[in-house]
């Protein structure tokens, strides 16, 4: 009987201590980045002997090397792009790696050149407040005897929240 009491007991008191507590389960819903391009990347009009590089930086301005003579008039430009995200969350830019650019001219068998080094000047990155555009700048390197023609390729710039 003094066992079947010291089981009651016990079983009892932990039936009494029990309690319950509540959690609030939310979710906040953003409007997601966007981006656009503004402007695209232009190297212009390059005349080579030796080669050389051409470094256009995110603001617009041009480094070139002594190699790189520049012809007739010529617009040069990085590239732009502007971001729209939800204001006070943060982002990062990604840019992709190096941009192949091909010569389009039919019959050249895919002759290249790379554009490198690519950078931006997002002053906004971190926390946006609404919009933003920045540029992407980089370094084309244009080999000595270059076949000439048009050359083109694309570049991938994307925006993520952190």
């Amino acid at each position: 009987k003094k066992i079947t009491f010291i089981l009651f007991a016990l079983i009892a008191g932990t039936t009494f201590a029990q309690t319950t507590a509540e959690a609030i389960a939310s979710a906040d819903i953003v409007s997601p980045l966007t981006i656009t391009k503004a402007a695209d990347f232009n190297f212009g009009k390059v005349s080579n002997v030796t080669g050389g590089t051409v470094t256009i930086d995110p603001d617009n301005s041009l480094n070139a090397s002594s190699d790189a003579v520049f012809i007739g008039s010529n617009t040069l430009t990085a590239a732009s792009f502007t971001v729209t995200a939800t204001d006070t969350y943060a982002y990062t830019v990604n840019l992709g790696g190096d941009i192949t650019l091909t010569n389009q001219a039919v019959g050249n068998g895919g002759e290249t050149m790379l554009v490198t080094d690519l950078n931006h000047n997002s002053t906004e990155e971190g926390v946006l407040s609404g919009t933003e555009t920045f540029g992407v700048g980089g370094t084309l390197t244009v080999a000595a005897g270059k076949i000439p023609g048009h050359y083109e390729g694309t570049m991938t710039v994307g925006v993520s929240y952190i």
